[in-house]
């Protein structure tokens, strides 16, 4: 044990010690815990309502690490060179490809929720993307590349609603497919000040009824001058080529974490050990239960089949409701109804999969 706390550097004891702050218990979000002993360099608490024990780190990107030294050096990286490929990553701190991706994305959830309302002129876009089962294995009819007419398989695309003021943007996955004017109130309602000026990009009629609601003035950029279109175009333009390009495509389950990464990291410094990524006490528990997200979001959000489920699962979570805010904004609104249990999700998945298969045997017969 000993030996354990001298290998500990300043900079993670630091951590433990000043920049996490314990203000509620993880789990159950009450006020009320105590002091219970300690966990080897940091402390550990009791809640008295749930019963659990937690210590300062619990529910944040430092959770359940085995590497969390490595951990740092691995959030340097991104602060200073961005998000490189998983390879790259691979090499430079010694990790397995598994863990290099799970980092990652640990990262990704742990970008801090804006409670900031745009005003003055406010520029809205709604970007495409194909829907992508990217990374899943088996999956033959996984949809990768550009369609060559998106407007003729509009089922196959998925919707991104941007906001920009200029010194913010924000970007929401509302739906794939066409989409409708409540699509924008999950995404943002009460975001937008009061007489504020929503200039429309892409030329979307549903987004007039939205900025009336709000209580804002509509109007088309093509309506406007070419250089105020043009420098709104290229969030656009940008975002498309760090996804497709950089990135070389990402699977719609996880379009909305790069989505944040590239809407903070716009405006702020991207910094995943400072005090606000760090006391992000959601991110254990939206990583494990990703998956039951992405079900939700394919079963309501889309017309399109899961073909194959990912098998991973974590037993510390599985009965752990999904935490508000979670990276879709779309699924947080029927996880509170509490309407469709996962099992009834899962049950309706294995309906159709089961349908499918038997349709592609009947086809190769």
């Amino acid at each position: 044990m000993k030996k354990d706390f001298q290998n500990i550097s300043s900079e993670l004891l630091e951590i433990y010690s000043k920049k996490l702050k314990v203000n509620s218990c993880p789990h159950c979000n009450s006020k009320r815990f105590i002091k219970h002993s300690r966990y080897k360099y940091t402390q550990r608490f009791k809640c008295l309502e749930c019963g659990r024990t937690f210590i300062p780190s619990t529910g944040t990107s430092l959770h359940y690490l085995h590497k969390k030294e490595v951990f740092l050096e691995y959030s340097k990286i991104i602060r200073e060179q961005g998000l490189l490929s998983l390879k790259k990553m691979r090499e430079l701190c010694n990790i397995s490809h598994l863990t290099a991706f799970d980092w990652r994305h640990k990262i990704l959830l742990s970008i801090p929720e804006s409670n900031r309302r745009f005003k003055g002129e406010v520029y809205c876009d709604d970007i495409w993307f194909v829907y992508s089962e990217k990374g899943r294995k088996l999956v033959a009819e996984a949809r990768r590349g550009p369609l060559r007419d998106p407007f003729k398989h509009r089922e196959f695309t998925c919707r991104l609603i941007s906001l920009s003021d200029g010194k913010n943007t924000e970007m929401k996955l509302v739906k794939v497919g066409n989409i409708n004017f409540s699509d924008y109130c999950p995404a943002f309602e009460d975001k937008i000040g009061r007489k504020s000026v929503i200039y429309n990009v892409s030329g979307e009629e549903k987004l007039r009824r939205f900025a009336k609601e709000q209580a804002a003035i509509h109007r088309f950029v093509v309506d406007t001058n070419k250089r105020i279109e043009e420098k709104y175009f290229v969030i656009r333009n940008e975002l498309k080529g760090f996804i497709n390009k950089t990135l070389k495509g990402v699977s719609t389950k996880y379009l909305q974490m790069y989505a944040g990464y590239y809407s903070y990291s716009k405006h702020k410094i991207f910094d995943p050990l400072s005090e606000v990524f760090l006391n992000r006490r959601k991110v254990w528990f939206t990583y494990t239960r990703l998956e039951v997200i992405y079900f939700k979001f394919v079963y309501f959000a889309t017309q399109v089949l899961l073909i194959d489920l990912n098998k991973r699962t974590w037993k510390s979570t599985e009965k752990v409701p999904i935490p508000d805010n979670c990276m879709v904004y779309k699924i947080t609104e029927w996880d509170v109804d509490h309407r469709h249990s996962f099992k009834e999700v899962k049950s309706y998945f294995d309906k159709k999969i089961r349908e499918f298969m038997s349709f592609k045997q009947d086809k190769t017969n």
